[in-house]
């Protein structure tokens, strides 16, 4: 953690950083399952790895894609102990069990 930040902030950012790394594991594996291609024999079957690969790419532009076109660089710990960096952690997890929960 950064010198002044909130252990508290810190603390909740450490909880919600690994519920939303489980439910974008269930989200991924469920968009391979859910393939037309999951049940295929192993040439086509690798077609089912093309959903998760252009969802992991979107989330990641749209998670980090703010902070690098406002001159910011990637943070080097999720536990950074600043509030600002829960609003992407906690709308995102949100979003995250939404899609579970709807599937």
């Amino acid at each position: 953690m950064a010198p002044g930040a909130d252990i508290g902030v810190a603390a909740i950012q450490g909880v919600l950083k690994v519920a939303q790394a489980t439910l974008f594991g269930a989200v991924m594996a469920l968009l391979v399952v859910r393939s037309p291609y999951g049940s295929r024999p192993f040439p086509q079957r690798a077609l089912s790895l093309m959903a998760p690969v252009i969802v992991h790419g979107l989330f990641d532009l749209l998670f980090w894609g703010p902070l690098l076109l406002t001159g910011g660089v990637l943070p080097s710990t999720y536990l950074t102990g600043n509030p600002a960096d829960l609003v992407p952690l906690v709308i995102t997890t949100v979003l995250l069990a939404w899609a579970v929960k709807s599937c």
